[in-house]
């Protein structure tokens, strides 16, 4: 059956009388000052809602409020960072982990008292070994509120930043070494509502993160080559703990996180508290240890 032409125009006789009564009612109350002010806003809102499609429109504002949220979050993650019960934070590193129960392993730390999970995603391009992604993390996420630590070890990280953002991530790491744009990379961490980390090999100077300092929530020096667990930290990387954090107090910038990953046990871990680390990444002596909530207590200092 061929449908009426004009049956739009027959809904629109029935609701304008009413839309005028209502309009007229309006300018009596408010004035035609307001009225104007009104039209013009409430004109903009439809101008705007032409141009998009309905799923376009829905994308546009829930995005909104996922970056509201994700604002929330960092800030609240911001404050635990350097507010926190504990003046030094104990990250381990899953990477140490039995991958077989990797969930349960997770847990096991959080209860032990560790403040934050350390995930080293590595592409087997930047570093020699690969480990895990995207779809490992999301998988972790709903089992725990602890902050998830993300240290990307691969090429052009800028590349999936956004998706680590989604995957759950509270903190994204990419290196100096491996990024395209260190400025475009650390902008795009923040841009997705995540704490923005710059690391640094063993064989990068201090010097090297000095001038995207005021970009960083975090600087992770690395004390052993990446890609392997299970390595001795190397002592002369240390030095470059003290190097910059005299550089971030020189500029004001006291809020920054100082995080040293590799090699550290309970015999090493006080000279690297001193240094001025904030937090401290261990894999093997959190993961074999037998009794972990000691062994994470005796890091803290």
């Amino acid at each position: 059956m061929r449908k009426n032409p004009f049956g739009l125009l027959r809904y629109i006789n029935i609701l304008l009388p009413p839309f005028l009564s209502a309009h007229s009612f309006f300018l009596l109350s408010y004035g035609r000052k307001r009225i104007r002010e009104s039209t013009k806003r409430f004109s903009a809102l439809i101008y705007f809602m032409t141009l998009f499609p309905c799923g376009y429109r829905k994308s546009f504002f829930f995005g909104m409020r996922r970056n509201a949220k994700n604002k929330r979050k960092k800030e609240a993650i911001g404050f635990l960072l350097r507010n926190g019960k504990n003046m030094t934070k104990i990250a381990p590193s899953l990477l140490a982990c039995d991958f077989s129960k990797m969930g349960e392993e997770m847990l096991a730390i959080e209860k032990a008292g560790a403040d934050l999970v350390h995930l080293d995603v590595m592409d087997g391009l930047f570093v020699p070994n690969i480990s895990f992604g995207m779809p490992i993390i999301a998988a972790l996420r709903p089992l725990s509120d602890i902050i998830f630590d993300v240290h990307l070890m691969i090429v052009d990280p800028e590349r999936y930043i956004e998706r680590f953002a989604e995957a759950g991530a509270d903190m994204i790491t990419v290196h100096l070494e491996a990024c395209k744009d260190v400025t475009v990379a650390l902008d795009t961490i923040r841009l997705n509502g995540k704490l923005s980390g710059l690391s640094i090999k063993p064989a990068t100077p201090a010097e090297a993160v000095y001038p995207y300092l005021d970009k960083c929530d975090l600087i992770l020096v690395m004390s052993v080559e990446p890609g392997y667990g299970g390595q001795k930290l190397i002592p002369e990387t240390i030095e470059k703990v003290r190097l910059i954090r005299e550089e971030a107090s020189r500029r004001g910038l006291n809020e920054l996180q100082i995080s040293v990953d590799g090699g550290i046990n309970a015999s090493n871990a006080a000279t690297v508290r001193e240094a001025g680390a904030d937090i401290l990444v261990a894999g093997s002596s959190v993961f074999r240890a037998d009794d972990k909530a000691s062994a994470i207590s005796e890091l803290r200092g």
